[in-house]
């Protein structure tokens, strides 16, 4: 998945990448090679910060990166980035399995 094919139509609190409302969204994605995999967390206004049960809800459903059975150790947080056209922030949790 690329990061622009997040669907930016269906309404936050209808999408499964933000918890229907709980929180901030979420996406994934893996390095294979380095068995590794990432969540960004988009900064969005109105929406709270995730925590890890949240993270492994997104981690572990239709956005999976890692193998059936593998479990995620968490890595680092980065601080808050602004995107490329300045328009939010972003916070990305590494882990690896």
């Amino acid at each position: 998945m690329e990061w622009r094919d997040v669907n930016t139509i269906t309404p936050d609190l209808e999408s499964d990448v933000t918890g229907y409302g709980r929180h901030n969204r979420l996406l994934v994605s893996g390095t294979p090679g380095q068995r590794e995999v990432t969540i960004r967390e988009d900064i969005r206004p109105g929406l709270p910060m995730s925590n890890e049960r949240d993270r492994m809800r997104v981690a572990n459903g239709w956005q999976r990166q890692h193998p059936r059975g593998a479990r995620l150790r968490y890595v680092a947080t980065s601080e808050r980035v602004r995107s490329g056209a300045g328009s939010w922030e972003s916070v990305w949790y590494t882990y690896v399995y």
